[in-house]
């Protein structure tokens, strides 16, 4: 399952950087050339910057890096850009409308390295990763 995830992401990946490219050409002229324009002409309107780029997060907000559990499960939360995709430990999992997601690891005992990636249409990624140690209970 995590080398289907980690091969659909490299192709999700591609083809957003494709689609960039393929949009950019569209939107930008040399010298000399006539480029169709998405911005209407004679408008003083200029480009804003991608929102989507400089609004990329990620928090992991449960549980707290470095903390310690008595269960083999712990419950991963967090939130990130709307529209997002976001990977825990491979696996992809839903995010809401806000931007809040969620999902359940199984741990080993000791410590667990839990890395959580999200990453947007444009291809903006952001990754982030949290320690949980399991200890078994006496």
């Amino acid at each position: 399952m995590k080398r289907k995830v980690s091969i659909f992401s490299i192709i999700t990946v591609a083809l957003m950087v494709m689609l960039s490219l393929l949009v950019a050409g569209c939107v930008s002229s040399s010298p000399g050339t006539a480029t169709p324009s998405l911005l209407p002409t004679g408008s003083n309107v200029s480009p804003s910057p991608s929102a989507t780029a400089a609004a990329m997060f990620l928090d992991i907000s449960q549980p707290e890096d470095n903390s310690f559990v008595t269960t083999n499960t712990v419950q991963v939360r967090g939130r990130t850009l709307t529209g997002a995709v976001v990977s825990v430990q491979g696996n992809v999992v839903d995010v809401d409308s806000n931007g809040n997601f969620s999902a359940t690891v199984a741990l080993d005992e000791g410590p667990n390295v839990i890395e959580v990636i999200a990453s947007d249409e444009a291809g903006n990624e952001v990754q982030n990763s949290i320690v949980v140690t399991f200890e078994r209970g006496g």
